[in-house]
């Protein structure tokens, strides 16, 4: 059994699961700039919130993955993965 150490990533599930629920308010963000990026700043604005949601959906990501592989035996842990 594998015993890593991830609140580098996140201190608890709570925390993960914030940020997971924090994904979907991008998707709506993302939507607001349809047809308005022929502008710079709105250009510029959706790229900066583009990099945030990459951030947000990599560390995610790299939290579950790991912790579905902490205990094959806890399913919890393994359903992450797919909220992701």
């Amino acid at each position: 059994m594998n015993e890593w150490d991830l609140s580098y990533l996140y201190a608890s599930d709570e925390l993960f699961e914030e940020d997971v629920n924090k994904a979907s308010t991008y998707i709506e963000k993302f939507a607001s700039f349809k047809g308005k990026l022929d502008n710079e700043e709105n250009f510029k604005e959706f790229n900066l919130l583009q990099k945030e949601f990459d951030l947000l959906l990599s560390k995610a990501y790299q939290y579950a993955h790991l912790a579905s592989d902490l205990d094959k035996r806890d399913v919890a842990n393994a359903q992450k993965v797919f909220k992701c």
